[in-house]
């Protein structure tokens, strides 16, 4: 008999084929430590949601900040949001779509989705009503003006100089590197990215009298994107899900495939991926990058990029589907997260083990063991967890974990046999399984639904018969 580890996800991989990899991490991503650690790789409980604020009824379309002030969109309204987490309701907003862009210039904030655009001015929220503005799909700002994609086309428009409401006829140029439509734009690094969904043109201000904008030669991009709402700046780079449903980096103008053959195999079974939405937040050293599909199967789902390790794991709200954030935004001191369901804005908190109150389920299945076609024993499993940090009292007094395993890829499961996680200040408590029956192949999977914190630093197993 010989212990071993036990080969636990780093990563979300969930192959097409399962007895070659079924691992997943669900609200749960590695972290590498040092040598010296006890485990090179430590399994993490992704932050849970604590109430911040309620910003009407929703759902939040959008979050921003201006002068270190926070700014929602909840429903069809703008409101103001201060550091007690008090929400004021600014004006009504005409901008449509699940999504919304918001930039401002100091002075004045613009909003635009689904073809239309409203101006914050500091006294009132008003639609721009200038008859030269043909409507936004989307809008940033750079250097004093608004930057605007026209709805249905290949062109893009300028506002005036410090005066979001103000557009002229002349202020206009089209992206022509290839003849698709334009379907959103990003600033990075003071260039404007014109995302089409088949390539990309890249301009810079150049402070020109006539306009402002040029093409920057050499930059142009042979890359759309299939949805709009994946487009974001994450770690020092562009993020954007490829018109092809890969997911890229794109560095150096150089669009690098961070996907992985299971994700993309997802991603390609989803019926719609047009209105597929990312957001980007940084916190305990790590940057995530985070892409919703709220049309996929079983109510949608969310997959996140870790810019700090390089892996992928999964989301939730709930039992399944996607995970409810849209919008993020770093100011006084967190980092807030908006409700796709209702007007609520949450603090992602690194010490909260529920999502607003709701259960927050983290599940990790781990990669194929394999008995080379003889037959092994598990006679001891071990699971070696941060103990003794149960409630008092309550659900998660004495915390919980579930333990199943597969023989079959992880298609059929075990029942569920469980073992404490120690109650408050049983720091020593060990989660040990015994007699788990015989197998050539398993998969094992732990899941733990108790509001109490995750930390899984290694996975031990005695087993006879396993082939070295």
């Amino acid at each position: 008999m010989a212990r071993t580890r036990i080969p636990f996800a780093t990563n979300s991989y969930r192959s097409r084929s399962l007895p070659v990899s079924g691992q997943r991490l669900v609200n749960i991503f590695p972290e590498v430590q040092p040598d010296d650690a006890k485990g090179k790789l430590v399994l993490f409980g992704s932050p849970g949601l604590t109430r911040f604020a309620t910003a009407g009824i929703g759902p939040v379309r959008g979050l921003h900040i201006a002068k270190e002030v926070l700014y929602a969109v909840s429903g069809s309204s703008l409101y103001r949001i201060d550091a007690a987490g008090i929400a004021t309701q600014l004006g009504p907003v005409t901008a449509g779509g699940a999504q919304v862009a918001i930039a401002d210039i100091g002075t004045q904030i613009i909003i635009a989705g689904g073809g239309s655009a409203d101006v914050w001015d500091g006294t009132a929220v008003l639609p721009i009503a200038d008859e030269d503005f043909p409507g936004a799909v989307a809008v940033a700002t750079l250097d004093g003006f608004a930057i605007f994609v026209e709805p249905n086309s290949g062109r893009f428009g300028v506002s005036a100089i410090n005066d979001l409401t103000a557009y002229d006829a002349l202020d206009y140029a089209t992206a022509e590197s290839a003849p698709d439509d334009l379907l959103t734009l990003i600033v990075d690094h003071r260039e404007v990215w014109l995302v089409g969904s088949r390539s990309i043109e890249i301009w810079t201000d150049t402070g020109a009298a006539d306009f402002p904008l040029e093409r920057l030669q050499g930059a142009n991009i042979e890359r759309g994107t299939a949805a709009a709402g994946s487009v974001a700046k994450c770690d020092g780079s562009v993020f954007l899900l490829g018109d092809d449903r890969l997911v890229y980096r794109v560095e150096g103008y150089i669009p690098k495939r961070i996907s992985h053959h299971a994700i993309e195999a997802a991603i390609s079974s989803y019926p719609v991926v047009s209105d597929a939405e990312s957001l980007v937040y940084a916190q305990g050293g790590h940057t995530f990058y985070a892409l919703t599909f709220p049309s996929a199967p079983d109510g949608g789902a969310t997959w996140v990029f870790d810019a700090a390790t390089g892996f992928w794991h999964e989301r939730q709200s709930g039992l399944a589907g996607r995970w409810l954030g849209r919008g993020a935004a770093q100011v006084y001191g967190k980092v807030l997260i908006g409700d796709s369901q209702s007007g609520a804005i949450f603090a992602l908190d690194p010490d909260a083990s529920s999502d607003d109150g709701a259960a927050l389920i983290r599940s990790a299945t781990s990669a194929p063991m394999h008995a080379q076609g003889r037959r092994a024993i598990a006679h001891r499993i071990e699971l070696d967890f941060d103990m003794g940090h149960g409630l008092t009292p309550g659900q998660g007094s004495d915390p919980q974990a579930m333990l199943q395993w597969s023989d079959d890829g992880g298609r059929s499961w075990s029942p569920e046999r469980w073992a404490s996680m120690g109650a408050v200040g049983e720091y020593r408590r060990r989660a040990v399984w015994t007699r788990c029956g015989s197998f050539r192949e398993r998969v094992w999977r732990v899941t733990v639904s108790d509001p109490v914190p995750f930390v899984l630093l290694a996975a031990n197993i005695d087993v006879e018969g396993l082939a070295s």
